[in-house]
C-alpha cells in the first residue's frame, strides 16, 4: 500500500524520467519470504488499483515477479520492499523534531550562540522515522530533538549530541501502520 502522496510522487517521477530514457531507472521491488530469506528475483513492473481507499488514504500496488523457478505459490506471504532513486545530499530530520502550527512546519536548531532558533521548513516525503527537508535547513544545522515541549526561541541550550540509534530512529518503515505482509498470487 502506498499513501496518496507517495503514489503521486512515484507516478510523476516515472513520467518525468520517461522523457530521459537513458537516465531512467525504475524503482525496484524485492521480496523477503516468510522464512526470512530473500527471493532472488527483483521486479520493476507494477500494477496499481484504480482508486484510493477512503478509509486508509492508500492505494494498493502490486509488484509483478516472473516466478520462473516456481518458488512462489498462491496464498504465500512475503514482505515487499520498494526502492526508488536515491536523493543526493538529502537532509533528513526526525519526525519528532518537527512541530506544526497551522499550515507551517518548523524545527528548533542550535544557533551559533548556543541559543534556540526556530526555522520554518518545507517537508517532503516521510522515510522511516524521518522527513525529507526540501528547504529551510543546511547540512551543518544541529536540530533539537528532545525537550521541545518547554523550549522557546532564544532560550539558552545545554547541548548533548546523540546518534540516531540512541534515539531509536530508523530509515525503514517498521511500525504496524506502514509495513505489510502480502498474499502472493500466481502470474
Amino acid at each position: 500500500m502506498l499513501k496518496r502522496n507517495e503514489f503521486l510522487n512515484f507516478r510523476m517521477a516515472n513520467a518525468q524520467d520517461a522523457n530521459e530514457p537513458e537516465d531512467h531507472t525504475p524503482p525496484t521491488a524485492s521480496l523477503t519470504l516468510s522464512n526470512g530469506k530473500k527471493y532472488d528475483e527483483i521486479s520493476t513492473s507494477y500494477q496499481f488499483d484504480r482508486e484510493v481507499s477512503d478509509s486508509t488514504g492508500t492505494i494498493t500496488v502490486k509488484a509483478l515477479f516472473n516466478n520462473a523457478d516456481g518458488v512462489l505459490l498462491p496464498g504465500m506471504f512475503a514482505r515487499v520492499t520498494m526502492e526508488g532513486q536515491p536523493l543526493k545530499d538529502a537532509i533528513l530530520v526526525p519526525q519528532r523534531a518537527v512541530q506544526q502550527v497551522l499550515d507551517q512546519s518548523f524545527v528548533i536548531v542550535v544557533g551559533s550562540d548556543n541559543k534556540s532558533v526556530a526555522r520554518v521548513v518545507t517537508l517532503g516525503d516521510q522515510v522511516g522515522s524521518y522527513y525529507i527537508v526540501k528547504s529551510g535547513l543546511d547540512k551543518d544545522d544541529v536540530v533539537v530533538v528532545e525537550g521541545l515541549s518547554n523550549l522557546k526561541e532564544g532560550q539558552d541550550l545545554d547541548v548533548t549530541m546523540t546518534t540516531a540509534d540512541e534515539l531509536g530512529l530508523s530509515l525503514t518503515a517498521n511500525d504496524a501502520s506502514s509495513t505489510s505482509s502480502v498474499s502472493l498470487t500466481a502470474k
